[in-house]
């Protein structure tokens, strides 16, 4: 296995060459993956709703039903943050597709809202984006982490301000808020690829670790990916109804 010695963004790091191809070729599949299983459930349960099946009759029958499938993807990703280095690698790879599944229950309710042509095309502009900047985050020699607090800060700034837009019905700066979001995620999609390749060469890790880790990267660049999806999805579909 050729090695050399590098320093990259200040760690003293050994390149493991084939090592780091099979890790990173790892990450990008089992993103992909939780991308096609959240797309397979959104259709079914979509199926489901429209023909009055058993998603329908849930969501008739128990009023809170969105509510507390909301509160079980924030419980998963937040069970598998906080138990991450006690779990095993096959527990972290069961929590991510498990909230990739519930987001594609979620998800379901795009397809009412949204004309399937304008789904693809958000998918596609969403893609772009993605690959262009994870290629970024990969290939930069900049030191990414100090945008970290502005892109955090930013996130945070959305939050609050999707919240007034919402209680307040400012749909103007409801627009404005979704287009600062889309800027934000893809800033926030080159960190979380620099980071990902940080982590791996920041220590010496067996494989076992190199799995978990590996699945991490893909839970991150699985979330950045979402997240410009929805902006892009609902910055389209504004502009076919006005």
């Amino acid at each position: 296995m050729n090695t050399y010695r590098d320093d990259y963004n200040g760690f003293a790091v050994e390149e493991r060459e084939g090592d780091y191809r099979t890790y990173l070729g790892s990450i990008f599949t089992q993103m992909s993956l939780g991308l096609l299983l959240t797309a397979v459930m959104a259709y079914l349960c979509y199926a489901s709703l429209i023909r009055g099946g058993i998603v329908y009759r849930i969501m008739v029958q128990f009023p809170y039903a969105a509510l507390i499938l909301i509160v079980a993807e924030l419980a998963v990703a937040i069970g598998m943050h906080a138990a991450f280095r006690k779990l095993s690698a096959a527990a972290v790879k069961g929590l991510f597709y498990l909230y990739a599944a519930l987001t594609g229950i979620s998800f379901a309710f795009i397809f009412i809202a949204y004309d399937l042509g304008t789904v693809f095309m958000a998918f596609a502009i969403s893609a772009a984006f993605f690959a262009s900047m994870a290629y970024i985050g990969y290939r930069t020699e900049m030191d990414l982490s100090g945008f970290r607090p502005y892109l955090f800060g930013g996130l945070i700034a959305v939050i609050v301000g999707s919240v007034i837009a919402l209680l307040f019905r400012l749909p103007a700066l409801d627009l404005f808020i979704t287009y600062a979001g889309l800027a934000i995620f893809i800033g926030i999609t080159a960190y979380d690829m620099q980071k990902v390749k940080n982590l791996y060469y920041a220590a010496d890790i067996d494989e076992e670790d190199a799995r978990k880790l590996g699945t991490y990267g893909a839970m991150e660049l699985y979330l950045d990916f979402i997240n410009i999806f929805l902006r892009v999805l609902r910055i389209l579909g504004n502009r076919r109804r006005n």
